[in-house]
């Protein structure tokens, strides 16, 4: 496998372990994701307060993209049958997972190619996470599947500026800001060539 497949699915880190302790890593972020998909959030209307967008983003930036995809996927996916609001949608899962592969192949992909500013690379993946899966999966099929009548612009509108969406979304990244940078600083975390 090609070294820009194995940094897609793979952090630095994880990458050098073996087997076992690779599927120990994923597993023990399945279980943090299910966690916060069980006790970090609860609903009201369309919106989901929780803290889903940094750990997912934490988790794919500690165990790389494609790990951290299967990781948040089936967090989502095990949380929602353990604590279940709704219907079962795997486009929520897919936003989810998404945004860990976006976090881990930021962080780990452009660290060869450019030599970027952590900050920077913080302000691409909640740029691309917001656009791509808070918008444009989650929101679009909550449009969808509850209230196509409205437009979709109004929507979104409403979606994240009356009921309050932006404001989760904000503190979520400025989670990101916060611990990212501290992260990196603990011992053990160097060790993760973040």
């Amino acid at each position: 496998m090609s070294n820009f497949w194995q940094t897609m699915i793979f952090s630095p880190f994880v990458l050098k372990e073996k087997r076992s302790r690779k599927i120990a890593y994923v597993a023990m972020m399945v279980a943090l994701s299910i966690v916060c998909n069980i006790f970090f959030e609860f609903k009201l209307g369309t919106v989901q307060y929780s803290l889903t967008t940094s750990v997912s983003c934490l988790i794919g930036i500690l165990l790389g993209g494609g790990a951290g995809f299967v990781a948040c996927f089936i967090g989502d996916m095990v949380g929602f049958f353990v604590h279940p609001f709704g219907a079962y949608t795997p486009w929520i899962g897919l936003a989810t997972g998404l945004m860990a592969f976006i976090s881990g192949s930021v962080f780990h992909l452009l660290k060869d190619k450019v030599k970027l500013n952590v900050y920077l690379k913080l302000a691409i993946i909640s740029v691309s996470t917001l656009v791509i899966c808070s918008v444009g999966i989650n929101s679009t099929f909550l449009w969808v599947a509850w209230n196509n009548q409205t437009p979709y612009f109004t929507f979104l509108f409403a979606r994240y500026f009356v009921q309050g969406q932006i404001l989760v979304s904000l503190v979520n990244y400025a989670i990101l800001f916060l611990l990212v940078p501290i992260i990196k600083r603990v011992p053990f975390f160097k060790s993760l060539e973040l």
